[in-house]
């Protein structure tokens, strides 16, 4: 009788990834899941610690997944892994602090996720990175290598696919790590240093998951825009994007992710020209002012943060930006958040994300003077996502009488109509236009259908069938 296992992913999509790995891993090892905590035999807990709130919610589960190992709770598990960022930036100090825990795993031994399971299930406790070896057992199935642990399947070896998104839409991981130096940031320290996947191995995955009926990539990394240096010597992210656009069956690739420092003109032209490449980038700018981008140690400058959007602008028009700001860095002023307002009125940035500054112990910026108080920041955050409310809403209003092709994703019977997106919305973080018109008993969610953009409703796109 096979055991059974709940996992739990938490934090961004690159880390999803990674999670679905370990699902196919314990899967070929026969492992079966469960959503129940009190069915569970094992549970594996994928953490984040990017922020504060991401590392209270990471513990949080942790915690509430252990209380089923308690006879009270009518739970029987025997075996509580926690895997990912929380064990690399924690590791020697997680036994200690939550003793309930069973072993760690890092997040470049995921591969290793089943044995580490089983070895537990065998009465194991506390195990060591340096044991990792150790507690290898029998082949599974399909054994991942080292080389495809990241998402990505050699030519030869195939696995179980296992996915975390709906079946006509997949995350492509094309690199792990970071070797970019911003004062706010610990995720060098999580995932080190940066590490492309080979092309080849994107492509075969690429056709693999088109052959299954995906038809939406989405391509993810630390820093796309940088894709294939450590291999090749120069950026590659345009090539794969001109290889990946060869596979029939592919109908949108995105980028996600970018560096505006390593955003080429052949990357820009690319996604301005190919049909398949949705003609969207999203590309954290951060802060606009010279005096936070130095503090944040961007190497950008207002000039070149300017220079860098008209560029975007010139060469494609319609070109959907995404960025995030960071609100309440150390040294920030009152007069970098005017001129942060003045540029988002100026650029009319299409989607943009504000982030409060979070302190994170081993950054450069914890250690920085003139750190803004956490009521400052709060202040300051609803200042200019109050400004861009209006500049969105302006947005909207251009997209008036526009057709769209729009990927169905769900239907909502409370509004009867479906839940969409079209080539401007990223999945899981820029939201759905609602569309009319379509017939229930024909769409479905993965179709692709056609409309037109008729109003707006709040800070919601409604769109008409054709």
């Amino acid at each position: 009788m096979a055991y059974k296992l709940l996992f739990i992913s938490l934090g961004c999509a690159k880390n999803l990834v990674d999670s679905e790995k370990m699902l196919e891993v314990l899967a070929n090892y026969g492992f079966e899941f469960t959503d129940t905590p009190e069915e569970a035999d094992a549970a594996v807990v994928n953490t984040c610690t990017f922020i504060d709130e991401a590392k209270s919610e990471s513990i949080d589960n942790i915690l509430d997944i252990a209380e089923y190992k308690k006879p009270e709770k009518g739970g029987k598990l025997k075996a509580l892994i926690v895997a990912g960022c929380l064990v690399e930036r924690y590791r020697e100090n997680l036994y200690d602090e939550i003793p309930e825990i069973d072993a760690v795993l890092g997040v470049s031994n995921i591969q290793d996720i089943a044995s580490v399971a089983l070895w537990v299930l065998k009465g194991n406790r506390k195990l060591l990175m340096a044991d990792i070896p150790m507690v290898r057992m029998r082949k599974p199935k399909a054994l991942l290598t080292a080389d495809n642990y990241m998402g990505n399947d050699s030519k030869d070896e195939k696995t179980s696919r296992i996915s975390l998104t709906p079946p006509y839409w997949s995350y492509l991981k094309i690199s792990d790590g970071c070797n970019n130096p911003c004062s706010f940031c610990v995720i060098p320290k999580l995932r080190g240093n940066f590490k492309s996947v080979p092309m080849d191995m994107l492509i075969a995955r690429a056709r693999r998951l088109a052959d299954e009926d995906v038809r939406e990539f989405n391509i993810i990394a630390q820093d796309t825009s940088n894709y294939g240096r450590d291999l090749y010597g120069t950026p590659k992210l345009a090539e794969l994007l001109k290889k990946l656009s060869e596979i029939d069956k592919i109908k949108w690739l995105r980028v996600l992710y970018t560096y505006p420092l390593h955003v080429s003109d052949e990357l820009i032209d690319v996604i301005a020209s190919n049909p398949k490449v949705c003609n969207y980038i999203d590309v954290p700018l951060q802060h606009v002012t010279d005096n936070m981008l130095s503090k944040m140690r961007r190497g950008m400058t207002l000039v070149k943060t300017e220079q860098f959007v008209e560029k975007l602008r010139e060469k494609a028009p319609d070109m959907c930006i995404r960025t995030s700001f960071i609100i309440g860095h150390p040294g920030e002023t009152e007069k970098d958040v005017e001129a942060l307002i003045e540029f988002i009125a100026k650029y009319k940035l299409d989607k943009v994300g504000f982030f409060r500054y979070s302190r994170e112990e081993g950054t450069i910026a914890a250690e920085m003077p003139d750190q803004v108080p956490e009521k400052e920041k709060i202040k300051r955050l609803k200042l200019v996502s109050r400004e861009y409310d209006k500049v969105l809403k302006e947005i909207n209003n251009s997209l008036i009488g526009r057709e769209l092709d729009f990927l169905i994703e769900d239907y909502d019977d409370k509004k009867k109509m479906f839940v969409a997106r079209s080539y401007r919305e990223a999945p899981e973080v820029d939201g759905y236009v609602y569309l009319k018109g379509f017939d229930v008993q024909i769409e479905a969610p993965g179709n692709f259908v056609r409309a037109k953009i008729t109003k707006t409703k709040n800070y919601d796109l409604i769109a008409e069938a054709i």
